[in-house]
């Protein structure tokens, strides 16, 4: 019974910390999200330096997500980050498509 109950633990502690990696990434992702949003916004109200601001946030956001998820290459994981990705390479294109 001992073997079991070691079993048990190991397998818990695992999904302990896949739910806490999960949460944090949503939580960035949620951040992320929000700085691409403000980055498109200043796009559209022609402040650049408000732009770059939110864009920067946004690609450093996007590193420490990427670093955080990194142990836990599963898809769910997997597509918080690229739904994220996504929301910056929306933001750049709004910037390119406005300062042309």
């Amino acid at each position: 019974m001992h073997k079991l109950e070691q079993i048990t633990d190991s397998i818990r502690k695992t999904f302990d910390a896949r739910t806490s990696a999960r949460d944090q990434a949503l939580a960035q992702a949620r951040q992320l999200t929000r700085a691409c949003s403000l980055a498109i916004r200043a796009v559209h109200r022609e402040e650049a330096d408000v732009m770059n601001a939110h864009l920067q946030e946004a690609r450093q956001l996007a590193d420490t997500l990427r670093a955080s998820l990194a142990a836990y290459p599963d898809s769910f994981l997997r597509r918080i980050h690229t739904g994220c990705l996504k929301g910056i390479c929306r933001s750049e294109r709004h910037l390119r498509l406005n300062s042309e």
